[in-house]
C-alpha cells in the first residue's frame, strides 16, 4: 500500500526538529538531576517551591515548551544514569581520584561499606578538651529509605561542634545491610580517621 500526500495545503509546512546547544543541555541536565521526581509538566511550569514555581526548562530553550520532548529528554537522561558493572566501578574510581581523601573506607564485597568524610568533618572528630555536659563522644544512627534499596542504609556518626553549637556528621557510610560486620567497617573508618587527625599513620 502506498500513500501520497499531494494537492494544495493551507497549513504551514512542518518545521525542522529543533536542537539544543551543549550549554542548554548542561543546564537541562542539571535542573533535571537536581529535581529527579519532578515530571515534564512541572519542569515546564517551573520547579515547585514555597514561593511558587521556580526555574523552568522553558527558560533554557523553546524546545522545552513541548512536554513530549521534555519527557523524552528526561527519560534519556535517567537511562544514562543507570550504570552498572564496569561503568559503576570506573565512575567510583574517577570520583575517588577527583576528591582525594573524601572516601576514607570502601569495601565492595558481599558486605559493602563506603565511608566518606570531608576535612571539616575530620577536624571535629578530635577535641582539645572535654566539653561540659553530655555532648562528648559520638552519636550514631542509621536511616532506612535514604537509598532506593530498602535494605541499604545511610549510617551517620555525629559529633558535637562547640563552634556551631550543634551536632554535625563526623562520618557518613553507605551499607548494603545491617549486620555486625557492616557496622564493624563503618566504625573502622571512624577509628582510622581519628588516628589520621591525631597525626597517626
Amino acid at each position: 500500500m502506498h500513500f501520497a500526500n499531494t494537492g494544495e495545503h493551507e497549513h504551514v509546512r512542518p518545521g525542522h526538529i529543533l536542537h539544543i546547544s551543549k550549554t542548554e543541555r548542561v543546564r537541562f541536565e542539571a535542573l533535571v538531576n537536581a529535581n529527579p521526581t519532578t515530571g515534564p509538566l512541572a519542569l515546564i511550569v517551573g520547579i515547585p517551591g514555597i514561593n511558587g514555581p521556580g526555574e523552568s526548562v522553558a527558560d533554557i530553550s523553546d524546545v522545552f515548551l513541548n512536554a513530549g520532548r521534555v519527557g523524552k529528554e528526561r527519560l534519556k537522561l535517567k537511562s544514562q544514569s543507570l550504570v552498572g558493572g564496569d561503568s559503576l566501578i570506573a565512575v567510583f574510581a574517577k570520583f575517588s581520584a577527583a576528591h582525594p581523601g573524601f572516601v576514607i573506607y570502601s569495601q565492595l564485597d558481599v558486605v559493602m561499606v563506603i565511608s566518606v568524610q570531608s576535612p571539616f568533618m575530620r577536624s571535629q572528630m578530635v577535641k582539645e578538651r572535654l566539653l561540659d555536659g553530655p555532648i562528648n563522644g559520638l552519636v550514631s544512627d542509621a536511616a532506612h529509605g535514604w537509598w532506593k534499596e530498602r535494605t541499604s542504609l545511610l549510617v551517620v556518626s555525629s559529633t558535637y561542634c562547640p563552634d556551631l553549637l550543634c551536632w554535625v556528621p563526623g562520618v557518613l557510610s553507605y551499607t548494603n545491610g545491617t549486620s555486625a560486620e557492616h557496622f564493624k567497617y563503618h566504625f573502622l573508618g571512624i577509628i582510622q580517621s581519628i588516628a589520621h587527625e591525631q597525626g597517626g599513620p
